[in-house]
């Protein structure tokens, strides 16, 4: 079973995923980051709730280490090191992993954490 805070963890991190969902529709393809009339505010926004999903991976970690191992299809040590990766290279952020990331990533990363949430009165 889920602890309360890893459960307000998990919460907090599909509440980030739906705040960059919103913000990307309007992004068609990676270069939308960087030419689009939001080019200066949109790719930093993302960037800072990627970063804060990291962090918040980092600190589930931190609650409930074995939550890793009964999950390993979440890549936690691939999320934990982009969000190091912002944190000191944040003006080297490529704008197409950035698309990538949002596009590919965060959709499969809310699947496994609802399905995580959904287990929580089973584990």
């Amino acid at each position: 079973m889920l602890d309360e805070r890893t459960n307000d963890l998990l919460d907090g991190i599909l509440d980030s995923i739906e705040v960059v969902a919103e913000r990307m529709k309007s992004i068609k393809v990676p270069d939308d980051l960087v030419l689009s009339p939001a080019a200066v505010t949109i790719p930093g926004s993302i960037a800072m709730r990627l970063q804060h999903i990291g962090e918040t991976v980092k600190n589930v970690k931190s609650s409930n280490p074995d939550l890793f191992d009964r999950h390993p299809q979440v890549p936690w040590k691939s999320i934990v090191r982009f969000r190091d990766f912002i944190s000191h290279n944040y003006g080297q952020i490529n704008h197409e992993i950035e698309f990538n990331i949002c596009h590919d990533d965060l959709p499969e990363l809310k699947s496994a954490i609802e399905s995580i949430l959904g287990q929580k009165h089973q584990d």
